[in-house]
């Protein structure tokens, strides 16, 4: 059957969504990566931050409401379908895919290996604070 072997990465529906919706100022992927590549920070910008780019289902003509960000309850139950998809057997949450970008940031290729720190802290949203208690370490996990 047709689509039962695919699975979705939450990165890839975001900017699938952000280049239909114009919600970043390009019609290409390689627009968008190559933008990024040249930032400093290689963060993807959307053109209108406050607009969303996971949309909610709406009365609009193609069944979105472009100004309404998808409800979390909708994003619980597709992670769900995901993990199921992929092959993984626990109950996923939309905070487990804040805790991937932490672990992933945190074993990019550097000197030391998954050891929080600033730069993880900052795309997490946390501050020094949280970094140094203790909370930072908790998203990125062991060796």
């Amino acid at each position: 059957m047709a689509g039962t072997n695919n699975s979705t990465c939450v990165v890839k529906m975001s900017l699938v969504s952000a280049l239909r919706y114009g919600r970043v100022p390009f019609t290409t992927i390689e627009e968008v990566l190559a933008a990024a590549a040249l930032r400093h920070d290689r963060k993807i910008v959307w053109s209108s931050p406050d607009e969303p780019v996971l949309l909610s289902l709406g009365r609009s003509r193609d069944g979105l409401d472009l100004k309404k960000p998808v409800t979390e309850k909708v994003m619980n139950k597709s992670l769900g379908q995901m993990a199921l998809h992929a092959g993984v057997m626990a109950g996923l949450k939309t905070h487990d895919v804040r805790r991937g970008k932490a672990r992933g940031t945190a074993h990019i290729k550097k000197e030391v290996l998954g050891v929080p720190n600033r730069m993880v802290a900052n795309i997490v949203g946390h501050t020094v604070k949280a970094l140094n208690s203790g909370v930072t370490n908790n998203y990125i996990g062991y060796n």
